[in-house]
This record gives C-alpha cells, structure tokens and sequence, in this order.
C-alpha cells in the first residue's frame, strides 16, 4: 500500500469525475441535459474545493516539516502553502512531544543550552540540577547554541527528537570544556568564546573542508569549515545541521557559594584595611606622616591610605583622580603642609616637613606647583 501513496491523488481525481458523472446521468432523467451538465461540473468542483479547504496547510518561512505516509517518513515539506490529503489518515505531519506539529529550523535558529528562566528558578532554589563543574567552584551558566538544519530527512531519520540530542550532547561538551578551567578565567573570556574553543581539542579528526557542500558530501560525522575571521562553522552529518555560533550570556553563582565568596571578599578588604592601617602612616620623630600609593593599588586601597593619614574624602579623591596627570612634587590645599611627590609609578604623601623627609635631592627634582 505504501508504494502505491502517490497514486492518493489521482485516484481522488477520478473520484471526482465520477461522482459529477453520476450526477449528470441521474438528473438527465428529470432535466435538460445542458442542466445535468452544469449541475454536475459544479458537484464536482464543490468536492474538489472541499478536498483542497481540508488538505490546506501553509509552512512557515524558513521552516520545513516532515510528512509521513502510514507513520512513515514520506517526504519534506518546505516554505509555503502545501495541500495534505486530508482523510482517511493515510498522511500526517511529524508532531512533537507535546502534539504541536514539528517545525525544523531552515535558517539560524537560537537554541537555548541552558535557558535563562530555568537557571534564575534553580538558582532561587539553590537547585543543582543544572549546575556547571569548574576547576574551583560550581555555576549556573546561560548560553544559547545557533544552528540551523539543512538535511531534514537526516535530521528525523537520525535521532528521536534532534533537537533535545544536540541540547545534550553541546551541554556536555560545555561543561567538558568549563571542568578544566577556572570561572574567573570563563566569565571573562565569554564574550570571545566560541565554537572553536569548546571544539579545539576535539577537531584533530574532523575534517577541514572549504565549502560546505563539501562538508555536507564528507562520510565523515564532523566537518567543519574556517571563516576568514578565524572562527569556525561545524556540520554535524549525523544531525544534518550547521552549528554557526555559541554565545555565553551569564554564570549565576549558587545562592551558598555566592554567600561563601561574599564572606571571603569581606575577609579578603578587612586584611587589607588592616594592612593599610599598619603600612600606612609612618611618623618620624619629627611628627611627619608619610604614606605611598602604588600604581597596582586600586581606588579602595588609595582612598584608605589617604583617610589614615586624616586628609579629608574630597581631598584624598582628587589626588586620586589627578594623579595620573603630573608627574614631580605638588603642595595640597592643607594648612597642615601636605605635599604629593609622583615619581615613576610611586607617588608619596607627606604631611609635615617635607625636606625633611625627601631630602634635598628630591626637592631640587620636582617642579613646586602651588595648587590654587
């Protein structure tokens, strides 16, 4: 019988023509015959459009579905309006676990590895079920995988549901790649991380081709294609799709590790103020305070310099800010005698007497600027 399904529609054309037929021969006996002609022509164009109304069925753009014969797979449907033989349950369209008819993506289609409303859920719940192994700790991760499918025969034929296989199978090699590195190191590099990245140690066996029916033609499972910018695109034959790019949008810490780092991060400030306070002010026995500030100091750790030494916030805030922008010694607005001394990428903070403390050779190496 399955053979012989291409046979659907001529066998209802003749349907068709016959029924007019029998209408034409029945009225003949009780109307003119020009009458059971008319008559008939129109019964039968009724059922022709009748068949055509049921059996309707537009796709989408840059869509294609499957149909089947019998719950075989019969052929591909692509863009557009298409008329399904609607009775007898001879053809059916593919349909997805949920009943809804399956649409396979023709053009770039965002594929969410890890979607967005299921991570910040788990996190709230401080669920581990999607949570990604790192070298030091542990992270929800956000991305999307964008494919598209251009062998749809392939891509039913190969795999159950082709869509939750790829999901799978890119989660996995996702969180391979992320095993072996630290999430500082991932989180940083997202935006530039790529297809090439998370299939770098896999590609030595895959094979390099120029074009993608070149690709598309290779017995081999994986090809993959080099752009210009350096970047890759994958064909994967099994699935009969084009991975094209990968983008990782977020890592969400886990609401306890987060809470753990929080307290290391205040650990980490307290021992720094505490080293600040100690570092900071020396005071010689002529009463001069001194402090230094590094370039590899941060603001945070300027600033509590200068509070130490008692120069008030917007004081201690400009010298920040406009430090960069001279170079020698400079008199602050302090009555107490504060001056600033920059040399290379130390700058030095004196209150007192700064001969003193500088001596005569830095006097003489920095210009005075009187800071109006």
């Amino acid at each position: 019988m399955k053979e012989h399904v291409d046979l659907i529609w001529l066998a209802t054309f003749v349907a068709i023509v016959f029924v007019a037929l029998l209408v034409v021969a029945g009225l003949t006996f009780v109307l003119p015959f020009y009458l059971a002609i008319i008559i008939g022509v129109f019964t039968g164009l009724l059922f022709a459009t009748k068949v055509v109304y049921d059996g309707y069925y537009p796709v989408p753009a840059k869509s294609k579905v499957v149909l089947l014969a019998f719950e075989d797979f019969y052929k591909v449907l692509g863009p557009g309006a298409h008329i399904v033989f609607p009775y007898f349950d001879i053809f059916d369209l593919e349909k997805d676990k949920d009943g809804e008819v399956k649409y396979f993506p023709i053009a770039i289609y965002p594929l969410p590895i890890f979607e967005r409303e299921v991570v910040v859920e788990a996190a709230k719940n401080n669920e581990s079920s999607v949570l990604t192994e790192f070298k030091d700790t542990q992270a929800y991760l956000i991305a999307k995988l964008y494919f598209y499918t251009v062998d749809v025969k392939q891509a039913y034929l190969g795999r159950e549901d082709y869509v939750d296989d790829l999901k799978a199978w890119f989660r996995s090699l996702l969180r391979d790649y992320c095993r072996t590195r630290d999430l500082d190191e991932v989180d940083n590099e997202k935006e530039n991380l790529g297809l090439k990245q998370i299939f770098l140690d896999k590609m030595e066996n895959w094979d390099e081709c120029n074009l993608k029916e070149e690709a598309e033609n290779s017995d081999v499972e994986y090809s993959y294609i080099i752009k210009e910018s350096g970047s890759i695109i994958i064909y994967l034959r099994d699935y009969g799709v084009w991975l094209r790019s990968f983008l990782l949008e977020d890592t969400i810490l886990p609401h306890d590790i987060e809470e753990i780092q929080k307290k290391k991060n205040i650990a980490q400030v307290n021992q720094q103020v505490a080293r600040i306070d100690a570092e900071t002010a020396e005071i010689s026995a002529g009463g001069v305070k001194k402090a230094w500030i590094e370039e590899s100091d941060g603001i945070e750790a300027s600033l509590q310099k200068l509070l130490a030494l008692g120069i008030d916030e917007e004081q201690a805030t400009r010298i920040i800010n406009e430090r960069q922008h001279w170079e020698g010694s400079k008199e602050l607005e302090d009555k107490r005698g504060a001056w600033v001394t920059k040399s290379g990428g130390k700058t030095t903070i004196i209150i007192g007497d700064r001969n003193a403390q500088l001596g005569a050779s830095a006097k003489a190496g920095g210009a005075s600027i009187a800071n109006s």
